[in-house]
C-alpha cells in the first residue's frame, strides 16, 4: 500500500495511505477539517516520516517529500503545553491558598504566593530557553517543574 504525505493549504502535513484507486482519485473524496484543501502530495516511505508524534502539528514537507518538524511552529507548540502545564499547577496551587486561608496559616499563605508567581513566571523565564533550542529533543527537555 502506497503512503503519501499531503501537504494542506495552511502549511500542514497529513500522512494517508491510498487503499483504492489513485492519489488523485483520493484526493477528490477527502473532507478536510476546518475546510483545508489538498496543495500537494508525495509518496513516502516508513522512514521519510518522524516515529516521534510530540510535534505533530509542526510537520512539514520538504521538496524531497520526507516530512520534517518545522522548529517555529515546534517551539510556539511547546510554549502552549509549557503554559497549559503551569496553569493546571497554579489551579493546584488556588486549593492550597484556599485552604491555608481558611485555617488563617499566613505561613502557608505566603509559600503558597511564592509558588503562584514563581508560576505566574514560568512563560517568561522559559521563553528565550525555548527559543534557542535547535531540535525537537532538545524542546521536549524543557518543563515547568
Amino acid at each position: 500500500m502506497k503512503r503519501y504525505a499531503v501537504t494542506l493549504n495552511d502549511g500542514s502535513v497529513a500522512i494517508t495511505t491510498v487503499a483504492i484507486g489513485t492519489i488523485e482519485e483520493l484526493m477528490t473524496r477527502i473532507v478536510w477539517p476546518d475546510g483545508k484543501t489538498a496543495v500537494s502530495w508525495k509518496e513516502v516511505s516508513l522512514s521519510d516520516i518522524p516515529t516521534d508524534r510530540t510535534f505533530r502539528d509542526a510537520w512539514k514537507q520538504r521538496e524531497d517529500g520526507k516530512v520534517e518538524i518545522d522548529m517555529p511552529k515546534a517551539r510556539s507548540i511547546q510554549m502552549a503545553k509549557i503554559r497549559y502545564k503551569r496553569n493546571q499547577l497554579l489551579d493546584e496551587t488556588d486549593k492550597e491558598w484556599l485552604k491555608a486561608s481558611s485555617r488563617k496559616d499566613t505561613v502557608k499563605l505566603d509559600q503558597v504566593e511564592k509558588e503562584k508567581q514563581r508560576l505566574r513566571d514560568v512563560p517568561q523565564n522559559l521563553q528565550s530557553k525555548v527559543d534557542s533550542c535547535s531540535t525537537p529533543e532538545e524542546l521536549k527537555a524543557i518543563d515547568v517543574s
